[in-house]
């Protein structure tokens, strides 16, 4: 891990960790300069009620490639079930 990432301290490395992905709360990112490409939106309600929205188009937020395989393994199961239920 980088000494310069901000989330080295608070998420080790863990990238499911709350803070490696809570700050993205209010990221809105987009880059003109690409015409074709990926975009991601994120909405969460955590346990006590806080709700975190992201959004980019071409730009993403700090560790999100990290993070985004970290939560679609640990919801690989519950992906996999709904996928059969719509395609039996």
């Amino acid at each position: 891990m980088k000494e310069t990432d901000p989330y080295a301290q608070k998420g080790g490395d863990d990238p499911c960790t709350l803070s490696r992905w809570c700050c993205w709360a209010g990221f809105s990112g987009h880059d003109p300069n690409v015409l074709d490409g990926s975009s991601f939106r994120l909405e969460a309600v955590l346990a006590d009620g806080t709700r975190i929205e992201a959004h980019g188009e071409n730009k993403f937020p700090p560790n999100y490639r990290d993070v985004m395989s970290a939560l679609d393994a640990l919801t690989a199961a519950a992906q996999k079930n709904a996928l059969q239920q719509y395609n039996p």
